[in-house]
């Protein structure tokens, strides 16, 4: 009878594959892989390496399908993350494969790896679909950190303006500092329709850009004009473009704040730049996405009673310009006009 029960197995898989030729048919208990020591770490990559180290059942007819994969998220449990990646590796032997997660990433959309960040990962393979499955052991790697100085005044990056180093408000770079309305140059406790300067719905609605969509703020209701002096202003939206396509992104902590770091891509000038927080914004008397996302306040209006925002997600590798109601609050980059 045990040498019958051996043969079940056997039997099944010759009853499906009995007509094909070079079929490779793998029993789940068997098959064993490695995750072994990540490679060539950078401050946004690293390259996984795997290793299947056991084969299970061979019997003739056609190939099943295998996937080689690697899991990496920001804890060992792999659950509850705030970044999880799941990629798709290559073998050139069929034992042996690897994956390039910068490389990966980059082509998989808005995600990549943050600066001095660690992970863990673990290789993971798929045999004849989902069917038979085997995990690695789970290892880790921390990227690296680049030499550069954050700074923490006016910055020259290359751009039409020269950019602030803190948010308004701020006593450092990685501060949230105070949040803004458009078009209220002072913080308050509370932000919503009732507490905003304008009445901005129904019949005795008196926002005078309700209908100006693309009007930058007059100097008297610019937050950053009014603290900082004439020098000084909130960014229009096309400054902010300017920002986003001019310079590179690279997702970090600073302090245990996540944000990014905007360095300059102006020959002569890599070395210079900013830090901006993932400081949420603020509804009623609540801040809300804190070190996850943060919206920055531009001096352009939008449509209706809308502005234009830039955002930052800490899961994603750059930010979006997007719009938002004005009442709400806003963190507030100032921008320095240049010199002539």
């Amino acid at each position: 009878m045990d040498k019958l029960r051996g043969l079940v197995p056997v039997i099944a898989c010759l009853l499906v594959f009995g007509g094909c030729k070079k079929t490779e048919s793998w029993i789940g208990s068997t098959v064993k892989i490695a995750t072994e020591e990540a490679t060539d770490i950078t401050y946004n990559s690293a390259v996984l390496h795997g290793r299947l180290l056991s084969k299970g059942l061979v019997i003739e007819g056609d190939g099943p399908h295998r996937s080689y994969i690697f899991e990496v998220c920001d804890n060992d449990r792999f659950e509850d993350s705030l970044e999880y990646f799941y990629l798709y590796a290559t073998s050139d032997d069929g034992e042996s494969f690897s994956v390039d997660v910068g490389e990966y990433l980059a082509g998989d959309g808005n995600k990549g790896l943050a600066m001095g960040a660690e992970y863990y990962y673990r290789a993971h393979v798929l045999l004849n679909g989902v069917k038979y499955k085997a995990y690695g052991e789970v290892r880790k790697f921390r990227t690296e950190v680049l030499p550069l100085e954050v700074s923490t005044g006016a910055t020259d990056l290359g751009l039409g303006v020269n950019w602030g180093g803190c948010n308004l408000g701020a006593a450092s770079p990685e501060d949230a500092g105070a949040y803004y309305a458009w078009a209220e140059v002072e913080p308050k406790e509370n932000y919503d329709t009732d507490t905003y300067r304008w009445k901005l719905y129904g019949k005795d609605a008196d926002n005078p850009y309700s209908n100006k969509e693309g009007w930058n703020l007059s100097p008297s209701e610019d937050a950053a004009r009014f603290l900082l002096g004439d020098q000084w202003r909130t960014p229009t939206k096309a400054e902010w473009k300017d920002l986003m396509d001019n310079c590179e992104w690279i997702r970090t902590q600073r302090n245990g704040v996540y944000g990014f770091l905007v360095r300059s891509k102006k020959e002569g000038l890599e070395d210079r730049c900013i830090f901006l927080p993932a400081a949420g914004q603020k509804q009623h008397d609540t801040v809300e996405g804190m070190n996850s996302w943060g919206g920055y306040l531009s001096s352009t209006h939008g449509i209706n009673s809308n502005c234009s925002i830039f955002i930052i997600y800490q899961a994603l590798l750059s930010p979006l310009q997007d719009t938002g109601p004005v009442e709400l609050g806003y963190s507030v980059r100032p921008v320095q006009i240049k010199a002539e």
